[in-house]
């Protein structure tokens, strides 16, 4: 049960951040971490915020935060990170509260600091072989320790709170909800010269997220195989863009094995000021996800004013609203039939859209972090 007096808005409290996710991730956590921390920078003039990272090879512009860097190597040497050097570092600088952004740790604390864990999904948990297997085993080991002994536990959306109380009978007034955001530069934008770069020239369909199993993009290429029996002149193309992840060897084998392999087109990573242009220049968004804790993606795509069409399971109906398509995700004819819909030549107001997908900030989500320490 939380305390509820113990801070208040006049008393300064020093938090300290594990910041290594902004140094060994490239996608997910790593963006998440980066834009919150930024707008923390912003949105904070009553606390000390303390920055621990792994690496400084990625500088970024975070204002009023001090900084420290150690630097360690391979497995054992983030072992070493996160059980010995953050306790280290927290009793050093006399920390009133530790934050982890990757729900894994804090570890070792000294009773008088608070444990704040942010939980973005539990799919290592429910779904291991989704993921690397020393990934899965540290998460099913550690987790319900994590949970149990945090004083505050984070996550970004109700159907995560849901899962969490589910599975590990954790009281909701522990638990609080803090929706991710987007930034500015989501918004209608096309370049040619963006689209010309990755050798786009045909109307086409988007995947954007990492290549690995629970995107569920076998099924996506799947149903663009229906939707191309179904259209058999239709020149759209399907293009998965996104970094090639874990267990995705039988995804690439299924995009080269498909009748039409060659209007299946794998982007590899994208640079990030190009997605608004991929998005916005998009037929629709596809999101076939099996398990999203969140679902960023979707909101880029509505504030670019992309039809969006996206799985109807787990977080993505309570992120994306009544403004996507949705469709089973273990229904390859059900996404058919989206497209198919989307190809019908009727016009789509997207107004609507845009307003309700740019509500979601990252400054808001930074007051939100505030308010929420606040009540520790």
């Amino acid at each position: 049960m939380l305390s509820l007096s113990l801070h208040h808005e006049d008393i300064t409290m020093r938090i300290g951040i594990i910041g290594q996710a902004l140094d060994n991730q490239y996608a997910g956590i790593h963006y998440f971490l980066k834009n919150l921390v930024k707008s923390l920078s912003h949105v904070n003039d009553t606390h000390d915020l303390f920055l621990l990272r792994i690496d400084d090879l990625n500088p970024y512009d975070m204002q009023n935060i001090e900084t420290t860097t150690i630097k360690r190597r391979g497995f054992a040497g983030r072992m070493k990170f996160i059980f010995r050097d953050v306790s280290h570092w927290a009793s050093q600088n006399q920390l009133d509260v530790v934050f982890e952004p990757a729900h894994f740790g804090p570890f070792n604390l000294p009773k008088h600091i608070k444990r704040v864990t942010f939980i973005h999904d539990l799919t290592p948990v429910l779904n291991p072989h989704w993921h690397p297997l020393i990934s899965s085993s540290l998460q099913r080991l550690f987790l319900p320790r994590i949970i149990s002994k945090a004083d505050l536990v984070l996550t970004n959306s109700q159907f995560t709170k849901s899962e969490i109380m589910k599975y590990y009978r954790t009281s909701t007034e522990k638990i609080k909800v803090i929706h991710l955001g987007i930034t500015a530069r989501f918004k209608s934008t096309i370049n040619k010269q963006t689209l010309g770069k990755y050798g786009i020239h045909k109307e086409y369909f988007l995947f954007l997220g990492t290549i690995e199993p629970r995107k569920n993009i076998q099924k996506l290429i799947e149903a663009y195989e229906a939707y191309r029996e179904h259209r058999p002149n239709s020149q759209i193309q399907l293009i998965i863009a996104g970094k090639i992840g874990w267990k995705s060897r039988k995804i690439v084998k299924a995009k080269y094995e498909s009748r039409y392999n060659d209007d299946i087109i794998l982007l590899g990573y994208v640079d990030r000021a190009d997605i608004p242009t991929l998005y916005s220049a998009a037929k629709a968004f596809i999101y076939p996800s099996l398990y999203e804790g969140f679902g960023l993606p979707v909101l880029e795509a509505l504030a670019c004013g992309t039809m969006v069409l996206t799985s109807n399971k787990t977080s993505l109906p309570e992120v994306g609203s009544n403004y996507p398509l949705y469709f089973d995700p273990k229904n390859a004819e059900d996404l058919a039939q989206c497209l198919l819909k989307v190809c019908s030549g009727k016009s789509v107001e997207t107004d609507d859209q845009v307003v309700y997908a740019q509500k979601f900030t990252w400054h808001s989500s930074a007051q939100k972090f505030m308010e929420a320490l606040e009540i520790l």
